[in-house]
């Protein structure tokens, strides 16, 4: 074998070997990655994305009511110290019979924190990411 023969081959091996690792380098970048986010309860979103219609529908009827208010005569400051009562009797209900229990589910409302097992706080935490993503437009 002569020296071209062995430059050749050793060109074509170090060759073989940069193009096998370029390939796989980029393989990773296509799809080979695995999802590292955290996760995500996914049943809370429908959950949170009708609590929030009934938020936005609430804070617009407190708003509402405060304007009346002030167009009846009544001060400015009272009519908008009024909104968040108005606000909040409004969302509570729809709170408590559709999101809490959900929520309490996973964890039963006044569980002690001590109590509460790394399951269970792993669970409740994806389900407040699911309830994140619900609420986002």
């Amino acid at each position: 074998m002569s020296r071209k023969d062995f430059l050749l081959l050793a060109l074509l091996q170090v060759g073989s070997v940069a193009c096998l690792g370029v390939g796989l380098w980029l393989g990773g970048f296509v799809g080979g990655r695995p999802d590292l986010s955290p996760p995500v309860d996914a049943s809370f979103v429908p959950i949170a994305r009708a609590y929030s219609e009934v938020v936005l529908d609430s804070y617009a009827s407190a708003w509402a009511a405060a304007a009346d208010e002030v167009a009846a005569g009544q001060p400015v400051a009272e009519a908008l110290l009024r909104i968040r009562p108005n606000w909040d009797a409004a969302r509570t209900p729809e709170y408590k019979a559709k999101v809490s229990p959900a929520f309490n589910a996973i964890v039963p409302e006044g569980t002690p924190d001590a109590e509460i097992t790394p399951i269970q706080r792993a669970a409740l935490a994806a389900a407040f990411r699911g309830f994140a993503k619900g609420v986002k437009p």
